[in-house]
């Protein structure tokens, strides 16, 4: 069975496991009214690490948590935390300096002179 998958099928049963798993014992087992999902979600994710999964099935964990399919989770892991912090840092800027549709409308020399100055977030020194 192993031979015959290939490390985008086996990805894909990974994140199918990654991402159905916590819902359903989320929905069903009504864990709702006593954690939210994101803990649920942090707890299937202990639950489906090597210490636990791989410790109870070993042959099940290395079948489906090759080092390619971790190396490709890892990879989508990143893009989520960069892609969020990316986002937070936009919202720092645009709250600091106005809003990108203003930056953009604006002549060149009044990024210059009102470098810190916004209708969103006005500075006493501008």
């Amino acid at each position: 069975m192993h031979s015959t998958m290939s490390t985008t099928e086996i990805f894909l049963i990974a994140m199918t496991l990654i991402f159905t798993l916590p819902y359903l014992i989320w929905r069903v087992g009504r864990t709702e009214y006593y954690a939210p999902l994101v803990v649920v979600q942090i707890i299937t994710g202990i639950l489906l690490g090597p210490g636990i999964l791989g410790a109870v099935y070993p042959d099940y964990y290395t079948f489906v948590f090759t080092p390619q399919v971790v190396q490709l989770l890892n990879g989508i892991a990143w893009w989520g935390v960069m892609s969020s912090s990316g986002s937070q840092v936009s919202n720092w800027i645009c709250a600091k300096h106005g809003s990108t549709a203003e930056r953009a409308w604006s002549p060149p020399a009044w990024h210059s002179a009102h470098r810190c100055c916004s209708a969103a977030s006005p500075q006493p020194e501008c």
